[in-house]
């Protein structure tokens, strides 16, 4: 999240949590958007590299670590995300795990969940995303994160000229990456050879709706990988 601006820069799920996979998506974010001054993050590992990157060219100055309790803005932000996806998505998980259709020891299991699902979180994130940067704020005027961002980045590069020299031209940033829903991550553990996983690829999407909020593509997806692996 932007602290000036409120404009939430990049917002996604991933399989993993490593520093390597933080650091891509923040790549991602300065591509787009520029490279911030500052930043603030709590004081887990999965952002050392974001903290040596910022180091790098914006001084050890730039990383501010700590914990957000405080922060009265990202708090309430947190509790929208945990409204608006992980109550969405987390009953729908502990569902499968009661009728014992998911293991989370099981790495087919966990590998035909994160296929079926990352996908749907991050499109429901984008949706959350694009619907929180172009909400009006009555404290700004009615201005919506967005428009703050980009109607007044003169005066970030009027009164921090480094900063221009370094200055990403910002196409739309209202609009959702829908890419992202349905690129699939590299995943961790994959039971399919590259042919395999293509033939899945084409076979199930993941986005489709059946209704029952994506347990039939889950089964459907176990059911392509038990079918592939016994006849291997």
């Amino acid at each position: 999240m932007d602290g000036y601006s409120r404009m939430l820069t990049f917002l996604q799920c991933s399989n993993n949590n490593r520093a390597e996979t933080v650091m891509n998506h923040f790549s991602s974010a300065i591509s787009q958007h520029g490279r911030p001054l500052h930043i603030r993050t709590d004081h887990g590992g999965e952002n050392v590299q974001v903290w040596e990157d910022m180091s790098m060219h914006r001084g050890e100055n730039s990383v501010l670590t700590g914990s957000s309790v405080h922060n009265q803005r990202i708090e309430r932000f947190n509790r929208d995300l945990n409204r608006n996806c992980s109550h969405v998505f987390a009953p729908i998980f502990y569902e499968l795990e009661s009728l014992e259709a998911l293991n989370v020891d099981n790495d087919t299991d966990l590998f035909s969940l994160h296929y079926v699902y990352i996908p749907r979180i991050n499109r429901t994130l984008d949706e959350f995303k694009s619907a929180f940067n172009n909400h009006s704020m009555s404290s700004e005027g009615n201005r919506t994160p967005v428009q703050l961002f980009t109607l007044d980045r003169h005066l970030l590069l009027l009164n921090y000229p480094e900063a221009a020299a370094e200055e990403r031209t910002v196409d739309s940033v209202s609009t959702p990456h829908a890419q992202n829903a349905t690129a699939h991550a590299h995943y961790s553990f994959c039971p399919l050879n590259q042919q395999d996983l293509q033939e899945l690829v084409v076979t199930v999407n993941p986005l489709e709706n059946y209704g029952n909020k994506g347990k039939t593509l889950y089964h459907r997806v176990q059911e392509f990988v038990l079918h592939k692996i016994v006849n291997i």
